[in-house]
C-alpha cells in the first residue's frame, strides 16, 4: 500500500503568510503547475479557474514571494511537495475564510460538475463523541493517502477533496 506520509513531510505555511493566501485559487495555481499541458500564461490560468487574469498575476506574485513557487525555464513550479495550512488547534479568520470558499465551490459543483467527475455524498450518524479525535486522525490519513494515490498518475486537472465532520 502507499507509504504513510507524516506531518513533517508537509510544509506548514506560517499564519502571517497564510493570511494573504486565504483565497482558494492560490492552492489551485500551485497544483496546476504540475499538471500536464500547464501554460504559464495569466489568461490561460484565469480561464481554467474562472477568475480574472489580475487575480492570477497577484496570486502568482504572492506565491513567489512566499517561496511556494519558483520561476524555472520560462515557467513556474512548486518549491515544496506538500503544502498545508493546518496547525493542530489553530483557528484563524483566514483559515475560516478559505474553508468558506472551498465549501462555496463544492455547492456550485453540485449543479455545474458532471456526475462522473464528482462524488458529493454525506452521512448522518449518532456517534460516541470520545471517538472524534481518532476520527480526525483517520480523516487526515485518508486525505493524504488518497492524494498520494491520485497524484501518482498522470496529472491532467486539478480537483479538490473536502471532508466535513460536524
Amino acid at each position: 500500500g502507499p507509504q504513510e506520509i507524516s506531518d513533517h513531510d508537509y510544509h506548514l505555511i506560517a499564519l502571517d503568510s497564510f493570511k494573504i493566501l486565504a483565497e482558494w485559487y492560490h492552492y489551485a495555481i500551485l497544483e496546476m503547475t504540475s499538471a500536464k499541458g500547464f501554460k504559464f500564461d495569466y489568461s490561460w490560468i484565469a480561464n481554467r479557474l474562472d477568475i480574472s487574469a489580475t487575480e492570477v498575476r497577484q496570486a502568482i506574485q504572492r506565491l513567489l514571494r512566499q517561496e511556494l513557487l519558483e520561476e524555472k525555464n520560462d515557467t513556474i513550479c512548486k518549491t515544496k511537495s506538500f503544502v498545508t495550512n493546518y496547525d493542530e488547534g489553530m483557528t484563524s479568520s483566514a483559515l475560516k475564510q478559505l474553508q468558506r470558499h472551498v465549501l462555496e465551490k463544492a455547492l456550485a459543483a453540485i449543479d455545474t460538475v458532471p456526475s462522473n467527475e464528482k462524488d458529493i455524498t454525506s452521512m448522518t450518524m449518532a456517534i460516541d463523541e470520545k471517538r472524534i479525535p481518532e476520527a480526525k486522525r483517520r480523516i487526515k490519513q485518508f486525505r493524504r493517502s488518497l492524494c498520494e494515490f491520485l497524484e501518482s498518475g498522470e496529472r491532467t486537472r486539478v480537483f479538490n477533496l473536502g471532508v466535513q465532520l460536524y
